[in-house]
C-alpha cells in the first residue's frame, strides 16, 4: 500500500500533467487521446481539477460535518465526471453547469 505522501505526490503529479495536456504538452499515449479529446469536445479543465480536489478529499476526511461538505465531495468525485463528458455525449451545456459549491469550494480548499 501507498503512503498518504505518496499518494498526495501522485495527485500532484496527476494535477501537473492534466495542466500540460490542456497546454498541448503530451507525455504519453493516454495524454494523447485526452487531448485529442479536449480538440474535438472543447471544455473547461475545471471539472478536471475540482476531481483530483476529490481525490485529495478521499486522503484527509472521512466524514463530513454537514450536508454541504458533502455536497462539495459528491460534485468533485462523481459531478465532475458529467461535465467532463456532457460534450462527448452530445449534451448542450445550456442544459448543465457546475452548481454553487464550486465557488464557496474553492475558498475552503
Amino acid at each position: 500500500l501507498k503512503s498518504q505522501d505518496e499518494l498526495s505526490d501522485n495527485l500532484d503529479e496527476w494535477e501537473e500533467n492534466t495542466k500540460n495536456v490542456f497546454k498541448g504538452n503530451i507525455k504519453s499515449e493516454l495524454d494523447s487521446v485526452l487531448l485529442d479529446t479536449i480538440e474535438k469536445y472543447p471544455q473547461s479543465i475545471q471539472p478536471y481539477l475540482d476531481m483530483i480536489d476529490g481525490q485529495r478529499m478521499d486522503l484527509n476526511k472521512f466524514r463530513y460535518k454537514n450536508f454541504d461538505e458533502l455536497k462539495l465531495y459528491c460534485y468533485r468525485v462523481a459531478g465532475t465526471v458529467g461535465l467532463m463528458t456532457q460534450n462527448v455525449m452530445g449534451i448542450d451545456s445550456a442544459y448543465t453547469s457546475a452548481p454553487d459549491v464550486t465557488s464557496s469550494a474553492r475558498q475552503g480548499s
